[in-house]
């Protein structure tokens, strides 16, 4: 058997083997025996890994092994399937605070349907009091990562993993700052949406 994938992109992939082992019709189908009064095992099941979402067109050629056969390599169907997109990432931007050492403590929850047990990146936008913004996806080089246990996220969405994020990012201006966080997609279905799950606001009165 040979099988020929053409992706969402418009490219096409064609398959006489998967992970070393030719694609065969090898497995017991005894309707199809019974069906032409013959032996012998025809029934093929092969899976191929995708990685862009859209619809993909998938068509299968049998392959002629006698020799008057030799070149007579029929299709045998063509398939069309859409792979869909995976529910959006989802979080929750819980708590903006203040702390004595002049830093805005961001605090909430984020994680991906599609890798649920899997911590995401959060990345964080902060527009300060003169008008100007600064985006982080990192902290004295460390990712700015949902990794901290939430028990309470994990039980009421029935998920695995750890889904909290408890960030400080140091301010040097008096004035009113809001702050955004975006939970960014992991899995390969949700490659560029990040939304948006929260925004706050506060105000620092003075540096000390």
């Amino acid at each position: 058997m040979h099988v020929y994938v053409t992706r969402p992109d418009g490219t096409t992939a064609g398959y006489s083997a998967l992970n070393g082992t030719p694609t065969t019709a090898n497995l017991p189908r005894p309707d199809v025996n019974n069906a032409f009064t013959i032996t012998g095992n025809h029934g093929y099941n092969f899976q191929i890994p995708i990685t862009q979402t859209g619809t993909y067109k998938v068509c299968t050629y049998a392959i002629g092994t006698n020799w008057r056969n030799t070149g007579n390599n029929p299709q045998i169907g063509c398939k069309v399937i859409n792979t869909g997109t995976a529910a959006a990432p989802r979080g929750s931007f819980d708590e903006l605070s203040l702390t004595s050492s002049n830093a805005l403590t961001i605090r909430g929850w984020a994680y991906d349907p599609a890798t649920s047990g899997t911590s995401i990146p959060v990345h964080v936008y902060v527009t300060r009091p003169d008008g100007t913004t600064a985006g982080y996806s990192a902290l004295n080089g460390t990712p700015t990562t949902a990794n901290l246990p939430r028990p309470d996220v994990n039980n009421a969405f029935t998920i695995t993993g750890n889904h909290g994020y408890n960030f400080q990012i140091p301010i040097t201006q008096t004035g009113t700052y809001k702050v955004c966080t975006y939970a960014i997609g992991t899995n390969w279905r949700n490659t560029g949406n990040n939304p948006q799950i929260g925004c706050k606001v506060t105000a620092k009165e003075q540096i000390s």
